[in-house]
């Protein structure tokens, strides 16, 4: 199932800083979308694609399902968003 982007940045802000409070789950967000939003530069060729910047090899371990060969139970499929972490999509 392919989730919106507003899911997908959500899951993403739970698992990168889920742990880490508002300010750190805005700065993951904030990181993102500063890299939606360049039009010069390495991210610029993205083409302002949320997916894109969210799946770029090497960018986020939490996209990922296996790490150096083994299962990441840590991933963004299994991550179960709740409202503050859909509010920081939002803010972004």
């Amino acid at each position: 199932m392919a989730f919106s982007d507003r899911e997908l940045l959500a899951r993403l802000v739970q698992c990168e800083a889920g742990g880490e409070g508002e300010n750190g789950m805005k700065a993951v967000a904030n990181v993102v979308m500063n890299r939606v939003h360049v039009s010069v530069g390495e991210y610029s060729r993205l083409g302002g694609s949320l997916r894109n910047v969210v799946y770029q090899q090497g960018q986020f371990d939490c996209v990922r399902e296996t790490i150096g060969g083994s299962y990441n139970p840590q991933n963004i499929y299994n991550m179960n968003p709740e409202s503050i972490h859909f509010n920081v999509a939002d803010w972004a």
